[in-house]
């Protein structure tokens, strides 16, 4: 849907994103920081059920690979925003 034209007025946090590898059949593994934690991710290729696994690393390790994804990262910020009846959803 739209998104609200007040959306700074909700909660929200910083995405720093970097790809290691993107290979052709969409498996991808990359690093991620986000609101103080650092996660090494595996993605499988495109399939009817795609395999994910999240791995938590320190930020030593976070700043070693990060160096790696140079040229494949993205900044993107994530927003809370009420969905009805208590329920909450991020875009």
């Amino acid at each position: 849907g739209d998104l609200p034209d007040d959306l700074d007025q909700y909660p929200s946090e910083g995405i720093s994103q970097g790809y290691i590898a993107i290979a052709h059949d969409g498996t991808e593994v990359r690093v991620r920081a986000r609101g103080g934690e650092h996660t090494l991710t595996v993605k499988s290729g495109p399939a009817r059920t795609r395999v994910e696994e999240e791995i938590e690393i320190d930020e030593p390790r976070f700043e070693s690979l990060w160096r790696l994804t140079a040229g494949r990262r993205i900044e993107k910020r994530r927003y809370l925003l009420p969905a009805g009846d208590q329920l909450v959803g991020d875009r």
